[in-house]
């Protein structure tokens, strides 16, 4: 990744540095030039990571083996746009740090209040077993803004363990973990499916971007 350019957002012990997405650099306005406007939205980032055991003959773990990834853009949904609003302008919000992983391939759409649906507090399109069940992320790494009026990155963090084979398709942040009344914030499907066995790991990092 050492021709990319733009502001790296965090380092990952597998694929190294994870930068911002070229819309960031093109949004940069340079003095003298013709000034650029950004588009429409908000920025984000959602990287998945699959481990896998290697057990070596004499029956010890020797090491967790990469045997795939994801990086693509999340998705802010209405509600988590909301929720954001109230989180700055008034004191009833919940933090957006429980981690979902989609049991399905998600159609997006900006009305979702769970993955892949409008409807509230349903597990359709979620798993609740095997391990993959949603749960709390660890809030990490925060990269302030660069400039003044720029975007900040609060990055959020989860690691799941397989106990059985499934296939995950995507990934979501609410604002519990518990699915009846929880909130949904953003959400994308994988930029391929991560087809899981028995013990392996599954680590999501969502950075957001605002």
């Amino acid at each position: 990744m050492s021709t990319m350019t733009g502001t790296v957002l965090f380092e990952h012990p597998d694929l190294g540095r994870i930068f911002t997405p070229q819309d960031f650099t093109r949004i940069i306005s340079v003095p003298g030039r013709p000034a650029h406007r950004p588009p429409p939205g908000q920025f984000g980032l959602v990287v998945a990571v699959q481990r896998r055991p290697i057990v070596e003959a004499d029956g010890f773990l020797r090491r967790m083996a990469l045997i795939w990834h994801s990086i693509t853009h999340n998705e802010r949904v209405d509600a988590g746009a909301a929720q954001q609003a109230a989180a700055l302008f008034s004191s009833s919000t919940t933090a957006f740090t429980a981690v979902a992983i989609a049991s399905a391939s998600l159609t997006k759409t900006k009305t979702d209040q769970s993955l892949g649906t409008a409807s509230s507090g349903a597990t359709t399109n979620e798993f609740t077993s095997l391990g993959l069940s949603r749960g709390a992320g660890t809030v990490s790494t925060y990269t302030a803004p660069s400039a003044l009026g720029g975007q900040y990155a609060q990055l959020v963090t989860k690691t799941f363990t397989a106990s059985g084979s499934g296939t995950a398709y995507g990934s979501g942040l609410f604002n519990s973990t518990t699915p009846a009344g929880s909130i949904l914030y953003v959400e994308d499907n994988f930029g391929s499916t991560s087809v899981l066995v028995s013990g392996d790991t599954l680590q999501i990092a969502w950075t957001n971007n605002n």
